[in-house]
């Protein structure tokens, strides 16, 4: 991560560290600390909480002081247990968002995980809950602060949510159609805005 122009695709094998965090030799500790940067691992297994969840977080935090750009993603068992993550890294806007698209492309649903125990016949509704959730996120961020353009918006759906650009259009019709947002006519360039579309000139507010 030194490099400016590198990333990363790091595998962190969470389950198997989470059976050894309590060994009694010194040594078998001392490699998971290693893999961490820092002693934080062992108080996961003194602390309250899922150790598994708990090993995925500090990792994060730990290539967050590297990174400016950090997403896991979570492969399951079988059984649909958590068993390992891949992070990937980056300080790169667009290799960031092509990496979500990746995620999102392997699980529709939420973008985050894969299981062995998916049934690969199951139908699954890609912007489902996405967009609930994503409208949610947005009054949160803009609601009372003013206007702002599309370009905000998406940047910060890109950077900030687990969300995608494909996901905005259907949570930003939802939140114009209650009344939550409106949008301006004209766009900051001038033309005529098409209804239900929101680009990256358009004017927003959040009530």
């Amino acid at each position: 991560m030194e490099n400016r122009h590198s990333e990363v695709l790091v595998t962190l094998m969470a389950d198997a560290m989470n059976r050894w965090l309590e060994h009694p030799e010194g040594k078998i500790t001392e490699h998971i600390c290693e893999a961490f940067g820092c002693d934080d691992a062992l108080d996961v297994a003194r602390g309250p909480g899922n150790r598994v969840t708990g090993l995925r977080d500090l990792y994060q935090r730990r290539l967050e002081t590297v990174a400016e750009f950090v997403r896991p993603f979570e492969m399951r068992d079988r059984a649909n247990r958590p068993q390992y993550y891949l992070f990937f890294a980056s300080h790169h806007h667009k290799g960031y968002v092509k990496m979500k698209e990746a995620m999102w492309k392997v699980d529709p649903d939420t973008g985050c995980r894969f299981s062995d125990a998916a049934d690969p016949l199951q139908l699954v509704l890609p912007l489902g809950a996405a967009v609930g959730q994503l409208a949610s996120d947005l009054r949160r961020a803009f609601s009372g602060k003013g206007p702002v353009t599309g370009h905000v918006v998406r940047e910060h759906i890109e950077l900030e949510t687990p969300y995608l650009k494909k996901h905005m259009r259907a949570a930003l019709k939802d939140e114009e159609a209650t009344g939550c947002l409106t949008v301006e006519p004209v766009q900051t360039d001038g033309r005529k805005r098409i209804r239900g579309t929101y680009p990256d000139m358009a004017t927003l507010t959040w009530r």
